[in-house]
């Protein structure tokens, strides 16, 4: 959290600018500015004398929506965002590298593009993270390694959005992206122990959106660390809290009879989830 009371930066008269991440292109990003391309970008800010850069929403968008504030989740963050090429696990996975290269055709198609192509980009780098997940499982879970350790503290601390947000996220996939409002009872207005049952089922997709989301909080660390070293004050605009009816925050909060609320109960009571992740 950012203390802007004290911030000798924030309390006095400064140059700033405000820019979304998509716009911010490196000759290096796949069609849509980054977290790598923004530390680019902090660095040519700071020969203008730039102190604070605030950037558009950064949070997860539904498949085929555009807009950073219509966002999937108010705390997860989109991945198209995420410079693979930083990832250690793409770098050490000869499949994630395998498909780097198998791209490059279609990255410098829309690096060319006048439009951000969110759908092909984000699918592309979800079938690189998919690559990279493994490689991180298959070579720090089973070593118990530092870095698994992280993780799963990553997990534990992050727990009260993160859990209930894998799951919906699970059950979007599962339910070929449609609202929420449509899914089948057995879904959408089922007891607690059913989720349960679908979280214990889909404990492999769930890891996964949760590394990504480790992931990118990383790299945002990072950037947040580089406008600090430049003096520069960096943060991001707060999603509005009026997300919409695709929000895995607003199903987690539903006002459903009692008997039937799984989804405001798994809200509230993330210590389970957290529970599987960490298991």
């Amino acid at each position: 959290m950012l203390n802007l009371k004290d911030n000798r930066i924030i309390n006095s008269r400064q140059a700033g600018i405000m820019m979304p991440l998509f716009f911010m292109r490196s000759h290096d990003d796949w069609g849509c500015g980054d977290f790598s391309s923004l530390k680019q970008w902090i660095s040519y800010f700071k020969q203008y004398g730039v102190k604070i850069i605030q950037i558009l929403p950064l949070h997860e968008m539904a498949a085929g929506e555009i807009c950073p504030y219509a966002a999937l989740s108010a705390y997860a963050i989109d991945p198209i965002y995420l410079s693979l090429a930083d990832i250690e696990d793409v770098q050490n996975s000869s499949s994630a590298r395998a498909l780097m290269q198998q791209f490059g055709e279609d990255v410098a198609s829309w690096r060319a593009h006048s439009r951000v192509q969110y759908r092909p980009i984000k699918d592309a780098k979800y079938k690189v993270l998919w690559a990279a997940y493994r490689q991180f499982t298959m070579t720090q879970k089973l070593n118990n390694t530092a870095r698994w350790r992280e993780f799963l503290i990553f997990q534990k601390t992050e727990g009260h959005w993160l859990a209930p947000y894998c799951i919906f996220r699970a059950a979007k996939d599962k339910t070929d992206w449609a609202s929420w409002k449509s899914w089948d009872a057995s879904l959408k207005d089922a007891k607690i122990e059913d989720i349960k049952s679908f979280a214990a089922a889909n404990a492999g997709q769930m890891m996964f959106f949760s590394y990504i989301q480790w992931q990118a909080q990383l790299q945002l660390k990072a950037a947040r660390s580089a406008a600090a070293q430049e003096g520069i004050l960096l943060f991001e605009e707060i999603v509005p809290i009026t997300t919409g009816h695709r929000c895995a925050n607003n199903i987690s909060h539903a006002s459903l009879s009692p008997d039937k609320a799984c989804w405001r109960i798994m809200a509230e009571s993330s210590k389970y989830f957290t529970g599987i992740f960490i298991q």
